[in-house]
């Protein structure tokens, strides 16, 4: 669901050209980033408001990284595939995300020992469903879509008990 708000920017040098926000970043980021942080200094905002950003941020930043396969992604995937995922937020991020979004949670959470994914946790449900939609509106890197298109087309596997994020021990058989 798109915001009923739509914010636009007038540049200095165009003065009867109305960009989007993205477009006016284009052009001049550094104007475009003070207006925004000065647009937000004059609304009260809460706590979780930052928290959301920073982690928002946290996944743009392992989205952007040269592909490196997480050990546990496939795994992870597998119990999603299966319906075996414990984790509510593995859970929610599949149900929204669908692989992608899995994905997108195991390489952002995985190279700070899981302090993020705790962070998520912590979020209400609607939150971290607002989330996982804005990380599907960050640009796919070929590598991983690839990953994801072959994970698609491999057979099922019969997976127990799973260990997910949270590096529980597990077993895997392909059937």
């Amino acid at each position: 669901m798109q915001s009923p708000v739509k914010i636009v920017m007038r540049l200095e040098q165009s003065t009867d050209e109305d960009l989007d926000v993205a477009e006016a970043f284009a052009k001049q980021p550094t104007i475009v980033r003070e207006a925004l942080l000065d647009a937000i200094r004059l609304v009260q905002i809460q706590s979780i408001d930052i928290t959301f950003l920073q982690i928002e941020n946290v996944f743009r930043s392992a989205l952007k990284e040269p592909w490196n396969e997480p050990k546990s992604l496939e795994p992870i995937l597998e119990a999603c595939r299966q319906d075996k995922v414990e984790s509510r937020t593995e859970k929610l991020f599949y149900e929204h995300g669908k692989e992608y979004g899995v994905a997108a949670l195991c390489l952002a959470t995985a190279s700070n020992d899981h302090r993020l994914l705790r962070e998520i946790d912590s979020l209400q449900d609607e939150e971290i469903i607002r989330l996982v939609k804005n990380v599907q509106k960050i640009k796919k890197k070929a590598a991983l879509v690839e990953f994801i298109d072959e994970f698609l087309q491999t057979p099922s596997t019969y997976f127990f008990p799973s260990s997910l994020l949270t590096n529980r021990p597990h077993r895997r058989h392909r059937l």
